[in-house]
């Protein structure tokens, strides 16, 4: 019940504009090209760090579904959690009149497919 209650809050492309995916299903896919972090980093993200999503993105148009796509791999800033649902905000400039710097976003670890590391 809890999963499914997440899955709803998840960004939906009919909804808004844009949905996520799973780095975790690319990795198992692909796992000699598409690397992630370790499960206890992903799993354990804390606010203030900065991770990088996979956004499929709508572009009005016409199409079968009503509209195209694109993806874009973009930066989002973790501000919170809620169970397994984590909060941020977009901290990239998407190629979208609905997406916004600063937009919030909500995500689960399956979607985190890099997580920036300061070097400084």
């Amino acid at each position: 019940m809890e999963e499914e209650r997440e899955r709803q809050a998840l960004p939906s492309l009919e909804r808004d504009g844009f949905e996520l995916d799973s780095g975790e299903r690319l990795n198992r896919e692909h796992p000699e090209t598409f690397w992630i972090p370790s499960a206890t980093e992903h799993h354990n993200l804390l606010p203030g760090q900065t991770v990088k999503l996979i956004f499929h993105i709508a572009i009005p148009g016409e199409t079968a579904a009503g509209h195209d796509e694109y993806v874009h791999r973009m930066w989002v800033k973790v501000t919170g959690k809620n169970g397994n649902l984590y909060i941020g905000e977009l901290d990239s400039h998407p190629y979208s009149d609905d997406l916004k710097l600063g937009h919030r976003v909500l995500f689960l670890a399956e979607h985190v497919i890099s997580i920036y590391e300061d070097s400084a």
